[in-house]
């Protein structure tokens, strides 16, 4: 047995329908969470209210900058999490709980080089380069 992220004991599995996904338990909350693949992000946010959403940047991003380009915000960043739909949407969830007119174009670009693109929480394209 090992720990999870959150200090309880965990325990591995394969994804549903033996997809071969690694997954992890954990035992005390009873959820289940994929292995955590790291990204970078390369996005430009527009918002209404722009100061209102840079805090929740400064909060989510740790490796990463954001700065000013005209009327939006880019940011670039490296980040973990199970896929690039699930970051993406944690973080227009976010932005959208200080901001509700906020909008986001991302790219998510995985170790093995795989491209998400992504305007707001919709999947545009996926390429590898």
């Amino acid at each position: 047995m090992a720990k999870g992220d959150n200090g309880h004991r965990r325990r591995e599995g394969l994804g549903a329908g033996g997809s071969g996904d690694l997954k992890y338990r954990c035992f005390r909350c009873e959820t289940w969470s994929m292995a955590d693949e790291r990204f970078k992000v390369t996005a430009r946010v527009s918002s209404s209210d722009l100061r209102a959403i840079q805090p929740v940047f400064k909060r989510l991003i740790a490796n990463g900058s954001v700065r000013k380009a005209g009327d939006d915000l880019v940011v670039e960043a490296e980040m973990e999490g199970g896929s690039a739909r699930e970051l993406n949407r944690s973080i227009l969830s976010a932005l959208r709980r200080a901001e509700k007119r906020t909008r986001i174009r991302a790219e998510w670009t995985s170790d093995d080089g795989t491209t998400y693109r992504f305007f707001d929480y919709v999947l545009k394209k996926t390429f590898e380069k």
